[in-house]
């Protein structure tokens, strides 16, 4: 018996942040984000044998990113894929090289081709020996399936290794659903683990700061009505850290399985043990085939951007569940928390700590951070409460904090310090903000999973200013004064809605997401205003799409420095300078549209090993086309908005070296065009770029050179 499948793979790196708006505004009533970094696709065909022979034959690539890194095909020397869920033993990604030192009896173990290295396979939980690894509960029917021929009961049993089982081994721990009436595996879902000896207090140390859990949810579908096989399987490594409770990198490997050919007399065999011949080979077809391949059936991002981390929080640890005995733990909400540096408080530390009541007051949450700015001699912290109940969720927080005053910023940076420490460079404006806020939020069961959100509370704000000149590393410029702000004490109230909020342009869910809020602020200081986002990417064959447009509109009679709308080229407007324009109105745009060349598309190898494509690969060079634009526009509107741009200052022009306003409406629509050659998935680009508008087009075009999805 042998059979041939085609599957298409898309394997992502994603970093999972807190949720927060692009203002620095906690929003504790949602899950977390989840940004894609890296994605690859990839096609493969899949042959199976009944001595246990495996080949995935990878005949399709493609890649895009938004930093640099190493393509994750590096670090798989076999096939990620499971052929079958029978057996005594179950061949996953997960038994590699580094478990070599794991027990197991020979028939455990398999050798590669080459005959040098050896390979641990995971233990059955219906092995023939599976009484000495696992024990078992449940058993209850959870639902049945209807199709053309019969219906098919479906009962869910709970698999937990045994305490006494042999250390150093691979086992599995979660659910198995089983079709009643054939006793055939239809889905696995859980985690495989290594059954450790004592370990040592390095590994209990390196274990209490940082955790990484091999998840994996393997599911099956019956063909012919006669047998069950792979039809979509999904791998996934995540690791957190006591740092921050919601930060955490995700390696995350979705498979689609699809066009079966079988080859044999499945009857007579199904059911039987199936034996181990090697530990599976993983070949690449020609990198000209590579390259010319084109059938993809999905668009590269969609199927990593379907699922969310949280959907395997029933079978991950006990300290990751949101059910189970009340538990308390020394953990963050953010890394910034416990740990940052900038250039009013110089270094800051603290501690941080959550308390999940969990089974006694199901999804109910608080919590708590303290810390302590060294060089600014004051101490800021929060302190908070969640209640997630059914589709509304409901929190408390009152916090003292350093609030960012920074419009149109990019979605990741609110988590950077680094650069302040290192580089001397700290391109925000910050408020010292006491805040005391209800809130609440609905997801809507509707198309685009959107989320309205209300939240009202009593603040005030304070000036500050900058205390350190240096970070470690500074030529001949030292960190720029804080801007100022209007003191005073105020009700602030917040209204919005949110769709897609993953989809941002930035990164590589494709889709349109965007929001409406609408915020205003009641008493010594009062305001009004008006924030709107579209965000929209789309792969369609060569051709990538990418676009954002942010809206901001401040609608009252006083108007305050915080709340000025300011922005230029760290904001998405290149070739101007540091918050060079602003205004009570405000409306940033940035697209773009590549072209990908149909050359170059296989991964590239670094460095020769044992197997064909061992050693380090890249992402494909891929080279593309792209041209972007970016275009601005702000205004003032009263005179209160033109005293409150006066109070920013003045900054000496660089062409002229006059003093001109630090901030000023752009007198028009400010744009700029680039043309560039993409390369490694869009995260490199080099070209030509030159301002569109009249007032600067004299500058011509100047060579660029871009990191990141373009724009």
């Amino acid at each position: 018996m042998a059979y041939r499948a085609t599957v298409e793979s898309e394997i992502a790196l994603i970093v999972r942040t807190a949720k927060s708006d692009e203002r620095g505004r906690s929003d504790e009533a949602n899950a977390a984000n989840e940004r894609a970094m890296q994605v690859e696709q990839v096609e493969s065909s899949l042959r199976w044998e009944r001595s246990g022979s495996v080949e995935q034959h990878v005949t399709g690539y493609r890649s895009r990113a938004v930093t640099a890194n190493v393509s994750t095909i590096s670090y798989f020397h076999r096939p990620w894929l499971v052929p079958v869920l029978y057996g005594n033993r179950l061949r996953v990604l997960f038994g590699h090289d580094s478990v070599v030192q794991l027990h197991a009896p020979e028939s455990d173990v398999s050798t590669t081709e080459q005959g040098k290295s050896k390979v641990l396979l995971a233990v059955h939980p219906f092995a023939a020996d599976r009484e000495r690894y696992y024990r078992f509960s449940g058993g209850d029917t959870i639902a049945v399936l209807h199709l053309q021929t019969r219906s098919i009961p479906v009962m869910r049993i709970m698999v937990e290794p045994v305490s006494n089982a042999p250390q150093r081994t691979l086992v599995f721990r979660g659910e198995i659903d089983l079709d009643a009436s054939r006793m055939q595996i239809v889905r696995m879902k859980g985690q495989f683990v290594v059954l450790s000896s004592r370990p040592s207090l390095a590994r209990k140390i390196i274990a209490a700061s940082w955790q990484t859990i091999a998840f994996a949810e393997l599911i099956n579908g019956e063909y012919n009505g006669r047998f069950w096989l792979p039809t979509e399987q999904r791998i996934e490594g995540q690791a957190r850290t006591a740092l921050a409770g919601e930060f955490s990198p995700i390696v995350r490997v979705v498979s689609h399985f699809r066009a079966y050919a079988f080859n044999g007399d499945w009857t007579q065999t199904h059911g039987e043990t199936a034996t181990v011949a090697d530990a599976g080979r993983l070949s690449f077809a020609p990198r000209d085939s590579l390259s010319a391949f084109v059938d993809w059936s999905q668009e590269i991002g969609v199927a990593t951007s379907a699922v969310h981390a949280n959907d395997f929080d029933e079978v991950a640890p006990d300290s990751w569940r949101s059910q189970g005995a009340p538990r308390l733990t020394w953990r963050a909400e953010r890394i910034n928390d416990v740990v940052r540096f900038n250039r009013v408080e110089g270094a800051f530390t603290g501690a941080a700590a959550m308390f999940a009541f969990r089974d006694r007051v199901p999804g109910m949450t608080v919590g708590g951070n303290l810390g302590w700015a060294w060089t600014e001699k004051t101490a800021r912290g929060a302190a908070w409460g969640r209640w997630n109940r059914g589709l509304w969720s409901y929190n408390a927080r009152a916090e003292r904090t350093l609030a960012n005053t920074n419009d149109f910023r990019p979605l990741l940076d609110y988590e950077q310090s680094l650069m302040a420490l290192l580089a001397t460079a700290d391109d925000y404006d910050y408020v010292d903000r006491r805040l005391a806020v209800v809130g609440a939020s609905r997801a809507l069961p509707v198309r685009g999973a959107p989320v309205f959100r209300i939240e009202s509370g009593v603040g005030s704000d304070h000036g500050e200013q900058t205390r350190v000149r240096f970070g470690l590393v500074h030529l001949d410029s030292s960190f720029r004064s804080n801007r100022p702000v209007a003191p005073g004490r105020y009700v602030r109230t917040l209204v919005g809605l949110e769709i897609h909020p993953n989809v941002t342009g930035e990164f590589l869910e494709p889709g349109v997401g965007g929001g409406l809020w609408y915020e205003r602020g009641d008493g010594d200081l009062r305001w009004q205003r008006i924030e709107a986002r579209v965000a929209a990417r789309h792969t369609n064959g060569p051709f990538t799409y990418a676009g954002r447009i942010d809206a901001i509109a401040l609608v009252t009679k006083q108007v305050l420095p915080q709340q000025l709308i300011e922005f230029g080229e760290n904001e998405g407007l290149p070739g101007y300078a540091y918050k060079e324009f602003g205004g009570d109105r405000a409306v940033l745009s940035r697209a773009a549209m590549s072209y990908e060349l149909p050359m170059l598309r296989a991964p590239v190898r670094l460095g020769r090993g044992s197997g064909r494509f061992a050693g380090v690969l890249l992402p494909s060079i891929a080279p593309s086309l792209a041209i972007g634009v970016q275009a601005g526009w702000s205004e003032v509107t009263s005179s209160a908005s033109r005293a409150a741009l006066a109070q920013l200052g003045t900054r000496r022009d660089s062409l002229t070296t006059l003093l001109v306003p630090a901030t000023r409406p752009t007198g028009g629509i400010r744009s700029t065009v680039n043309v560039t050659l993409r390369l490694f998935g869009g995260t490199l680009g080099l070209g030509l770029a030159r301002p569109l508008d009249r007032l600067s087009s004299s500058q011509g075009w100047h060579f660029v050179l871009g990191v990141g999805q373009p724009f």
